[in-house]
């Protein structure tokens, strides 16, 4: 099997990554009183769709690419996971918005670090040169 034949996966993962910070962004977007295109309800479902996505990608770099690399996915969805779970957090608790950005603006570094990791990995094991 070409290592190109499994670039899909890592493309879906990155970008269902993406799918939910930005959900979870327009969730506190909502929160914050600024309008957005779609619902609290719409969001959260994007959120977990894509979540959904990310762990269907995991077991595709196991099985296809290495144990590792799943490791790598899991600790990028990690921030995803997490946030999604301090934002319905906040909000249960009522909706310390700004404690929240200020959270997740603070563990951004962190992310990208594991981003970053996560894009190495995967051009490595589609021996992609960048």
């Amino acid at each position: 099997m070409e290592a190109i034949s499994i670039g899909a996966p890592f493309v879906d993962f990155l970008t269902a990554h993406y799918d939910h910070w930005d959900a979870c962004n327009g969730v506190i977007r909502l929160h914050s009183g600024l309008f957005g295109h779609s619902s609290e309800a719409d969001l959260v479902s994007t959120a977990r769709e894509a979540d959904t996505t990310m762990m269907r990608c995991v077991t595709r770099f196991r099985v296809l690419a290495s144990p590792h690399m799943a490791k790598t996915a899991l600790a990028l969805r990690r921030f995803n996971d997490d946030d999604l779970d301090a934002i319905e957090k906040a909000l249960m608790e009522g909706g310390y918005v700004e404690t929240l950005m200020a959270t997740r603006e603070a563990i951004d570094r962190d992310r990208e670090q594991a981003r970053d990791t996560f894009v190495d990995q995967a051009r490595q094991v589609l021996r992609i040169s960048h």
